[in-house]
This record gives structure tokens, sequence and C-alpha cells, in this order.
């Protein structure tokens, strides 16, 4: 067993690095490809930067978590996401280049390696403010991924600052969105989660998404969540931030929460307005 943080190898039975805990590898190759290094861990599965022999160039691999790896419902959400994102056609979303099932089955898709950092890091807390030329060039870019997503039929789902990324590229900074995983196709055949079940971040999840009001979900509900993300933007905290999941759920479905105006009392006046319109969903908007 391969270990990705301290990458020596450890006897076959072995599930956990007993220096750095980090899952281990049944080998330090996924079919072609060699892992080198851990960048993400999710919910859903963990990402390793990677080199493909072929191209040899550097990639972005993703592997489903042992954990759901059983679970049908999840291999299909997982296949989903590689299957939604590779028919993209647009800079401003992460590209897929691959898709397979490694010797034990475990699935993985190949990404582009994006060299940058998450939004979220950008985000300055009171009393500093992001600048409003850095707030244009993450939301631009965001709203053109999420518009080419909807052309597709796709409704995220799970858009917050950490799943938007601004990454250096050749011709400068691109905001790209990522990590379609509980991705919605439209039309139902593809709606994989149950009735009820939260699917996303719950500071950022659509007062329909909480409801659990499935046939509701629609590109409006990530529309509502780029609002959010605009906001936080501009004050450094999201609209509905509190201590626990509960209270947080709470304030999303009384639209608690501090008007932008009262906040960044010197933002022209057309745009907190635009922001709470959509935050209180007093109307619906749409990404063109």
């Amino acid at each position: 067993m391969f270990c990705p943080v301290c990458r020596a190898d450890y006897p076959a039975d072995w599930k956990r690095c007993p220096k750095d805990e980090a899952t281990l590898l049944p080998s330090q190759h996924v079919g072609k490809y060699r892992i080198d290094k851990v960048i993400g861990v999710g919910g859903m599965g963990t990402v390793y930067k990677a080199y493909n022999p072929d191209t040899q160039s550097a990639v972005a691999l993703k592997m489903i978590n042992g954990s759901v790896q059983g679970q049908e419902a999840a291999r299909q959400r997982f296949q989903r996401e590689a299957a939604a994102v590779a028919a993209l056609r647009t800079r401003h979303a992460v590209n897929i280049f691959d898709f397979g099932a490694d010797v034990d089955g475990t699935l993985y898709l190949v990404m582009e390696y994006l060299v940058g950092h998450p939004l979220r890091s950008e985000i300055a807390a009171p009393p500093a403010s992001m600048p409003v030329a850095r707030i244009h060039l993450a939301f631009d870019g965001a709203l053109r991924g999420l518009g080419a997503a909807h052309r597709a039929q796709i409704t995220h789902r799970d858009l917050k600052p950490e799943n938007v990324f601004i990454a250096d590229t050749d011709d400068g900074e691109v905001a790209k969105v990522l990590d379609f995983g509980i991705a919605r196709m439209q039309g139902g055949q593809h709606a994989l989660t149950q009735s009820g079940a939260l699917m996303g971040t719950p500071a950022y999840m659509a007062p329909e998404q909480i409801a659990g009001n499935r046939g509701d979900i629609g590109p409006w509900s990530d529309v509502y969540a780029m609002g959010l993300i605009l906001y936080e933007m501009f004050t450094g905290a999201s609209p509905f931030a509190a201590d626990s999941v509960t209270e947080v759920l709470s304030r999303v479905l009384g639209r608690n929460f501090a008007p932008l105006a009262a906040l960044r009392p010197d933002l022209p006046g057309p745009v907190p307005a635009l922001v709470e319109r959509n935050v209180c969903r007093s109307s619906l908007l749409a990404v063109e």
C-alpha cells in the first residue's frame, strides 16, 4: 500500500498511514497515471496531483472515497460529474480529460491541473474588503461557467467560494467553476438523490434545497447561491453565517440577514438592491 503524503510503502492489509493518517492507495499508479500528492479531500472523493506519461504533464485525478465506493447512487453521481463537465465548452469550468476504474474497481476522473487559488482565499474579513476589480473578475468568470452549465441543462447545486477557482493561465487569470459532484441534469432522469436529502453546503443552499423540494431545484437555485457569494465578497461574511447548521438553515428560511446597504453604504444603490432581491427571492433571476 502506498501513502500519497509521505510516499512510503506499507503492508497490503494497512488502510491508513501511521505517520500522517492519510488513506493508503493500492499502488502509486492509478491506471496509467502516477500519483504525486494529495491536493484536496471532500465528501465524495479525494483529489491528487498526478502525472500523465503520455502527455508528460501534470493532471488532477479525483478518486471516489472508499466510504461511498459501494453505494450505487454515489458511483452514478461520480460518473455523472465526469459526463456533465466533459460536455461543457467553456474555459470557465474545469476540463475533464478521462474517466475510468482502477484495478480494484475504484472510480476516478482526470481533470486539468489548475495553478492558482480558490476564491475563498481572496475574501477579506472586515474592515478590509475585496477590491471591486477582483470581485468583477471572479463573479463574471463564474457566471460564464455557470451559464454554460445551465445551457447544457446542468444545475450545480453546491456553489460556494471554495468551488470558484482563480486559475493562473498563459492568458492571465481565469475564474473557473469546480466540483460538479452533486450536479443535477434537468429532466429528472439523472436526479439521483432522494427527496428530502440535504445536498449542498447549508450557508449557500437555496430555500427549495433545504425544504427538499427536488422538483423545484433548477438554475435559479445556482443564481441564488451566486448572490450569496457576491454578498460575501462585498462584506467578508456569508449573509446567513451562524454557529450551528440548524441556525444557518433557520436564518435562510427566515431571510434573516444584515442588509448589504447597511454594511457597505459606499456601494452604488443598484448593487445592494440587486443582491438583496436575489437573497430575499422576491424575484427569480436567470443567467443568460
